[in-house]
C-alpha cells in the first residue's frame, strides 16, 4: 500500500542492467534512523530528521533510504552502491510523499502536518503504539506501518467516534 517500487537503469561491464528497488518508510525505519542520529545529537526529534533532509544532510538521507529499503530488501549495500545522488533524492522524495502525512500547501507553509507549537515536541512512540493496539484495536505490527497510515487511522477513528480536538488549553490550579 505505502511501498515504493522503482526501477533504475545502470551500466556495469558495458552491459545495461536494471535495478528494482522496493522501499517503505515505516515507524521502525524512523526509529532506527533517529537512534543512529542520536549518537551525535541526543536531542534530535523526528521533525529535526526531516529538517536535515531539507538541508541535504548526506548522513540523514542515506540512513532514511537504507532503513526504508531494508524493510523490503536484503541486499541493501548493492542497491545503495548503484544509486546516484539524484536518484537517491528522487527515491527519498517519493518515499516521504507516500509515507508521511501531508496537508494542502497554504502560502508556502510546510506541507508536513505539524503545527508550530508541535515542532519542539517529539513523537511519543509508546503512546502511539498504545493508541494503535488498545484504542484502534489493531493486531498488525505497529512498527511496520507508515506514519501516514497511522495518522489516517487516528483521523478515521476520531471522525467515526465523534472525537473533537481540544483547541483550548485548560490550565488547572
Amino acid at each position: 500500500m505505502d511501498t515504493v517500487r522503482k526501477t533504475y537503469k545502470y551500466i556495469k561491464d558495458n552491459i545495461e542492467k536494471q535495478l528494482y528497488i522496493e522501499a517503505k518508510l515505516t515507524i521502525k525505519a524512523l526509529l532506527i534512523t533517529k537512534d543512529s542520529l542520536m549518537q551525535e545529537n541526543s536531542n534530535i526529534t523526528i521533525a529535526d530528521i526531516f529538517e536535515k533532509v531539507y538541508e541535504l544532510d548526506a548522513k540523514t538521507i542515506s540512513l532514511l533510504i537504507i532503513n526504508s529499503i531494508q524493510k523490503c530488501s536484503e541486499d541493501v549495500n548493492h542497491l545503495i552502491s548503484i544509486l546516484e545522488f539524484s536518484e537517491a533524492m528522487d527515491l527519498l522524495s517519493i518515499i516521504i510523499d507516500k509515507s508521511m502525512p501531508q496537508k494542502e500547501e497554504e502560502n508556502n507553509e510546510s506541507i508536513f502536518e505539524e503545527e508550530e507549537d508541535d515542532i519542539t515536541e517529539d513523537w511519543d512512540f509508546s503512546y502511539m503504539e498504545y493508541l494503535w493496539s488498545c484504542i484502534l484495536k489493531r493486531q498488525d505490527d505497529f512498527y511496520n506501518i507508515t506514519p501516514n497510515h497511522f495518522f489516517k487511522m487516528i483521523e478515521h477513528h476520531k471522525r467515526f467516534n465523534g472525537v473533537k480536538e481540544d483547541t483550548e488549553k485548560v490550565e488547572y490550579i
